[in-house]
């Protein structure tokens, strides 16, 4: 489940041409944090994966 929403994630990232930087300032969550949760180097808190969709105004289904 866990590679599944990251890819999303990158994915969407990506397309919307959303920086880490950007991610990392409307969510508070420290940029190298970020970046280890999307190579899969961490796995992402449920709270901080709020946090992310909150900041996208994502849906959490989004990710299913």
């Amino acid at each position: 489940m866990t590679i599944m929403i990251t890819e999303k994630l990158r994915a969407y990232l990506t397309e919307n041409n959303i920086s880490l930087s950007t991610l990392s300032r409307k969510t508070g969550l420290p940029i190298p944090y970020l970046n280890d949760c999307l190579n899969g180097k961490i796995k992402i808190k449920a709270s901080d994966f709020i946090a992310i969709c909150k900041a996208l105004n994502l849906d959490i289904d989004f990710f299913r």
